[in-house]
């Protein structure tokens, strides 16, 4: 048993191995009573000094140290908030999203309530200013470009008229001119 607390020093299990410490005790207690009978009062008196010494020994060597670390440890652990506290964040956060909608709402960028995410009011104006500017880019680059659109040539265009002058005019230019 003491092999067993001697390999753990964790702070949560400090106070598990002290309590399976103290049922090992007890056991060794009823034990105890069954051999009551074998040692004389004396004897008895000397086995409870030893248990009492190994108990002793052990919380000070074991024990204690596992829960001086636990109680050092607890003051990094996060603090539990108040339903007053998260009350107060859960307003902050709605007070928050209402201006973020109401800011998008004065830009007319409405739609973007949800893809947005800020903290703060300085963080929604750029926001809403990165996003104009990706808006604007779209709106430039998804104007109509036709895509078949050639220059025509005077022979074409001699040809489209049914010019057969003009289309000859053109053919010699090309070659001469």
């Amino acid at each position: 048993m003491i092999c067993i607390l001697q390999s753990s020093r964790t702070p949560l299990h400090g106070v598990s191995l002290f309590l399976s410490f103290i049922s090992y005790l007890n056991y060794k207690i009823k034990l105890k009573r069954k051999v009551l009978e074998l040692f004389t009062e004396e004897q008895q008196q000397h086995i409870d000094q030893l248990i009492a010494d190994k108990k002793a020994t052990w919380e000070a060597e074991q024990l204690a140290p596992v829960i001086a670390e636990r109680d050092e440890l607890l003051q990094y652990a996060p603090k539990q908030k108040t339903n007053e506290q998260k009350e107060i964040e859960q307003l902050k956060a709605q007070l928050q999203h209402q201006k973020l909608v109401s800011s998008l709402e004065k830009a007319n960028l409405s739609d973007f309530v949800d893809f947005l995410d800020v903290q703060d009011d300085g963080e929604v104006q750029a926001k809403i200013e990165k996003l104009n500017a990706v808006l604007e880019a779209r709106k430039l680059s998804n104007n109509y470009v036709p895509d078949n659109h050639k220059q025509t040539s005077k022979y074409e265009q001699a040809a489209q008229k049914g010019d057969t002058v003009g289309m000859l005019q053109a053919k010699l230019n090309k070659l001469f001119g």
